[in-house]
């Protein structure tokens, strides 16, 4: 179960030891952890995913509905699959970092007009509301 910070954030325990079991691309982006549990995670807006070989981390930009667009961070996106979670953190203003047993680190900062990301955990959607905060 997840479990609520001292200031508001929440630990997402139910992540921790799972794996990234896919990533799929199709107007945002989905993660899928733990094959045969329900915990899926969108993310729509840019992020950083950061490793050993890169602290300062690669953005990863998917954006396919702006006309002229080009992708950027694919490769590093493509480097989370069978990367296993060992800590995942929403602060209370809705910044989502996750670790990696690998060393990679992603973080999801929230999106001040819209939804930057949300997890179906079990059937119950988690994530950030549009605007601030957490659902």
């Amino acid at each position: 179960m997840s479990i609520e910070t001292e200031d508001g954030g929440v630990i997402l325990d139910e992540l921790v030891g799972t794996e990234v079991t896919g990533i799929l691309l199709n107007g945002a982006i989905r993660m899928s952890f733990a094959e045969g549990r329900s915990l899926e995670l969108t993310i729509e807006r840019d992020f950083t995913v950061r490793s050993f070989d890169n602290p300062d981390g690669a953005a990863v930009e998917f954006r396919p509905y702006l006309a002229g667009w080009k992708p950027s961070g694919m490769n590093e996106l493509a480097s989370l699959f069978k990367a296993v979670v060992t800590a995942a953190v929403a602060s209370a203003d809705a910044t989502l970092r996750m670790s990696f047993e690998d060393g990679h680190t992603v973080e999801v900062f929230p999106d001040p007009d819209f939804e930057a990301w949300h997890f179906w955990i079990n059937g119950e959607l988690f994530g950030q509301r549009a605007g601030s905060g957490l659902t």
